[in-house]
């Protein structure tokens, strides 16, 4: 089994603290939606991931190589950034159920969203059905003709291929504003080295 909490060690840590709505709501897997999870085998590690974590964000910038070429051609970026996990609590603030219901036209009955950027309004998905079974899909909202694009070929190799640069949150805001980076990860990631001195 994957040791997803050194995972997460490695990548700097995570917040738990947005799984819920309001204050006064307790987490329970028991209000875990089990209709959608009928989808995989018992063993496979999304749901082992999945049953066990409720929604959380990185505390740091993490992302993911842009693996796929038709997608590193129309984006012209290298970085995917990987930001908040779904729950499969429906009451949760992030619930994949909710998400579901959000983007009903805009998802594929094969794939089932489980990641966003956390900015630009991109996710991730994983394959659900016998043809992209366990695979990895990024959706680029800005996308036209085609919208969803494989980034590689399990949940494990997704895990196991995000990247920490160890740069605070914060240092992504606007100084001024306090407003958030654009979905340009890879030019917010120049900015941050100019100002620091490491280009």
């Amino acid at each position: 089994m994957m040791k997803f909490d050194e995972i997460f060690e490695r990548l700097g840590g995570v917040d738990t603290s947005i799984k819920y709505k309001n204050d006064s709501e307790v987490y329970d897997n028991e209000k875990v939606d089990l209709i959608q999870l009928e989808k995989f085998d018992v063993n496979h590690n999304f749901m082992q991931f999945i049953l066990e974590h409720p929604p959380f964000q990185f505390k740091e910038n993490v992302a993911i190589k842009n693996t796929n070429k038709e997608l590193l051609n129309l984006m012209k970026e290298e970085l995917l950034h990987v930001n908040i996990f779904y729950s499969m609590n429906k009451n949760s603030k992030y619930s994949i159920s909710k998400e579901l219901d959000l983007l009903n036209d805009q998802i594929p009955k094969n794939l089932f969203p489980f990641c966003s950027d956390g900015y630009s309004g991109d996710f991730f998905c994983i394959g659900i059905e016998k043809e992209n079974y366990g695979e990895i899909f990024y959706f680029w909202h800005e996308g036209h003709h085609e919208r969803f694009f494989k980034i590689c070929d399990s949940f494990d190799i997704f895990l196991k291929s995000l990247i920490n640069f160890n740069i605070p949150v914060d240092d992504f805001y606007d100084e001024e504003d306090n407003t958030p980076p654009s979905g340009d990860f890879k030019s917010t990631l120049l900015k941050w080295k100019e100002k620091h001195g490491l280009n």
